[in-house]
């Protein structure tokens, strides 16, 4: 019995949400469609952090950026609601990025970035 060459553009479905099969799916069925609406982002006093929408294949995914992380890496001077504020929208395009890269990690769930995650990708 002759095997078949391996195809290149497919890779093994198992883990971070994948089907779990062990069959071959190509690339690109697993690559989500992740988007940032322009929607109003919030501070969530309780849990130290700004929240954001994001559209991930047109389901609503809530995302939150902890003060710590936007402290270390994004310039906010204090865990104040203002200069959380500041900070994320100054850096808004390299946090949407950091955060779609953690969408399509979880499979599309809600997200928090925290600092460790943001030091472990290089995101700053």
């Amino acid at each position: 019995m002759a095997l078949a060459a391996a195809r290149t553009d497919c890779v093994p479905c198992i883990g971070h949400g994948g089907c779990g099969s062990g069959l071959y799916h190509s690339i690109l069925e697993r690559i989500m469609k992740i988007t940032f609406p322009e929607g109003p982002i919030a501070y969530d006093a309780d849990q130290l952090a700004v929240t954001f929408p994001a559209l991930a294949d047109s389901g609503q995914v809530q995302c939150a950026i902890t003060a710590e992380a936007l402290e270390d890496h994004y310039g906010a001077v204090s865990a104040r609601e203002a200069d959380l504020r500041k900070a994320f929208f100054e850096h808004r395009p390299l946090i949407e990025s950091a955060a779609s890269r953690l969408i399509q990690e979880t499979g599309g769930a809600s997200i928090t970035l925290h600092s460790g995650y943001l030091r472990m990708y290089g995101e700053h």
